[in-house]
C-alpha cells in the first residue's frame, strides 16, 4: 500500500479529506496569512487591506490542501506546500511566486534556515529536502540557477510532523509520529546532506504533533513540544535533555465536559506557540474549546501550568501564534473535499491579549481595534464564514490529524487479513 494513503481501521485505504486551517504571522507584523484547504488568504497589516496578488488568486496557486506555511526570519520570503506536492516560494514585497518545486511525495512540514538562504521541507516518507533561496528577484536581471532540491536527512519512513531550525542556525529540529524529536547539525554545505546527529529527544509516549523553538538571548537553545500523550515538554537542544513536563490533560478540569474523557485515547496537543519574550506557552488541546496557558521560566528551566481559558462559541483552534506585541492569534476551521472533488473551506480568526502581571488575564480583542478592523476578519475568514460550520470542521480536522498520526492497533486476525491483501496485490501486479 502506498504510504501516502491514510489507512482506515478496516485495513483499506481511506483518504482523510478534512484539513485544518493554518495561520502564519510575519515576524515584524507586516502580514498575516491563513491557509484553508488549497486557498491562501493574505492580509497586509500595515496598509490594512487584503493582498490582491494575481499569483495568490490564481486557481493553480495550489490545487490540493496546503499543509505547511512559514515566513523566513527576516520576513522577505514565504513558503507554502502540501498535498499537491508543490512547494512554492513567495516574495513578500510583491507576493509573486518566485519558484515552484514539484516534489515526489506530499509535503508535511517546512522551515527556512535562520539566515534565510535555504528552505527545508519534509515529505510524508520522512525525508527532508533543502532548496537554495539565493537567486535574483529582479525579473529584468533574470534569475540565477537555484539548483534542484537535495536530500538533507531522513526519518526512516516516519511522517515528519514538525520541522524547525534553531534561532542560532546550528541545528535542524525534526519531530515525527514515532514519538521522537531529532536534533541534527545544520551542515556548512547542505548540498552534501546533514549526516551529523546531535541527539534524540526521547520521552513522549505517543506521536509528537508540534514543536516550537524558544527565542532567547542565552547561550543554550530550548524548545517545547506537544504530542498525542497530552503532555507539553521542555527540552535543551544541545544536549537533547528533557528539562520539564506538564501533563496538560491531567491539569485541566474536565468536570464540565470541556474535554471528551470517554475516548480510549488521550486528547492530543494540536498546536503550540511561545511568546516572543519566552515567558508564556499557549497550547491547543483536541476538543478543548479554548487554549491553555503555561508559564515558562528559562532560568530555572521549568514549565508551570497557569490557566485554562475557554472561548465563546466552542472555539477549538487549529493553529495559534503570538505576534511581537504579545497578542495571541488563533484560527479555527478547515477545508473538506466532497466526493465530487469540490472543496468547501471555512475559517474563523480570533485575536486575544494576555497580560501576565500579578494575575493572568486573557481578553478578546475588539475587531475594531485590529489593523483593518472587520476587513481583516472578512478577508481571512473568507466568503463562507459560518462560525458554527468553521468550528465543527476544526474539531473534525484535529481528529483527522490525530487519526493519521496515531499508531493503529490490530488483532492477529486483522494482521493476517492485511498480509493476504498485500500478497494478493503483489500477485496481481506480477500477472
Amino acid at each position: 500500500m502506498n504510504m501516502e494513503d491514510d489507512e482506515g481501521h478496516d485495513g483499506f485505504a481511506a483518504e482523510k479529506t478534512v484539513t485544518p486551517a493554518l495561520l502564519a504571522l510575519h515576524p515584524f507584523s507586516k502580514f498575516v496569512v491563513v491557509s484553508v484547504g488549497s486557498q491562501l488568504r493574505v492580509f497586509n497589516l500595515l496598509e490594512k487591506c487584503a493582498v490582491d496578488s494575481e499569483d495568490i488568486n490564481s486557481q493553480s496557486c495550489h490545487v490540493d490542501a496546503i499543509k505547511t506555511i512559514t515566513f523566513s526570519k527576516d520576513g522577505g520570503l514565504f513558503a507554502s506546500a502540501g498535498d499537491d506536492k508543490h512547494v512554492k516560494l513567495w516574495d513578500t514585497d510583491t507576493w509573486r511566486c518566485l519558484r515552484t518545486v514539484v516534489a515526489t511525495k506530499k509535503i508535511s512540514a517546512s522551515s527556512f534556515s535562520s539566515d534565510g538562504k535555504w528552505l527545508l521541507y519534509a515529505d510524508k516518507f520522512g525525508v527532508v529536502y533543502a532548496i537554495s533561496t539565493e537567486y535574483v528577484k529582479d525579473p529584468l536581471a533574470g534569475p540565477a540557477d537555484p539548483g534542484q532540491p537535495v536530500s538533507l536527512l531522513a526519518h526512516c519512513c516516519s511522517i515528519i510532523t514538525s520541522l524547525k531550525c534553531s534561532a542560532d542556525g546550528r541545528y535542524i529540529i525534526t519531530a515525527d509520529r514515532d514519538f521522537k524529536i531529532r536534533i541534527s547539525i545544520f551542515p556548512k554545505n547542505p548540498l552534501m546532506g546533514a549526516h551529523e546527529i546531535e541527539g534524540f529527544c526521547l520521552g513522549h509516549t505517543s506521536f509528537v504533533s508540534c514543536v516550537a523553538v524558544v527565542n532567547n538571548n542565552l547561550t543554550s537553545q530550548f524548545l517545547v513540544s506537544g504530542g498525542g500523550d497530552g503532555t507539553v515538554r521542555l527540552w535543551e537542544v544541545e544536549t537533547a535533555t528533557l528539562l520539564d513536563t506538564v501533563d496538560v490533560y491531567e491539569k485541566i478540569t474536565i468536570a464540565n465536559s470541556d474535554v471528551d474523557n470517554t475516548a480510549v485515547q488521550l486528547p492530543a496537543i494540536t498546536c503550540i506557540a511561545v511568546s516572543n519574550n519566552a515567558s508564556l506557552v499557549a497550547v491547543g488541546l483536541e476538543s478543548l474549546d479554548g487554549v491553555i496557558i503555561l508559564g515558562l521560566d528559562i532560568k530555572s528551566k521549568r514549565l508551570r501550568f497557569l490557566q485554562k481559558f475557554l472561548l465563546e462559541d466552542h472555539y477549538c483552534p487549529t493553529s495559534i501564534q503570538f505576534d511581537r506585541n504579545g497578542w495571541l492569534w488563533l484560527v479555527a476551521g478547515a477545508a473538506q473535499r466532497t466526493e465530487a472533488g469540490e472543496e468547501k473551506a471555512t475559517s474563523w480568526v480570533k485575536v486575544v491579549s494576555i497580560s501576565s502581571g500579578d494575575a493572568i488575564l486573557l481578553e478578546s480583542i475588539d475587531p475594531a481595534s485590529l489593523p483593518g478592523g472587520t476587513l481583516l476578519l472578512e478577508a481571512l475568514d473568507g466568503t463562507d464564514s459560518d462560525v458554527k460550520k468553521a468550528l465543527a470542521l476544526a474539531d473534525a480536522a484535529n481528529m483527522a490529524v490525530k487519526e493519521q498520526l496515531s499508531k493503529k492497533k490490530y488483532t492477529n486476525e486483522h494482521r493476517e487479513l492485511r498480509k493476504r491483501l498485500r500478497n494478493d496485490k503483489k500477485l496481481q501486479k506480477g500477472m
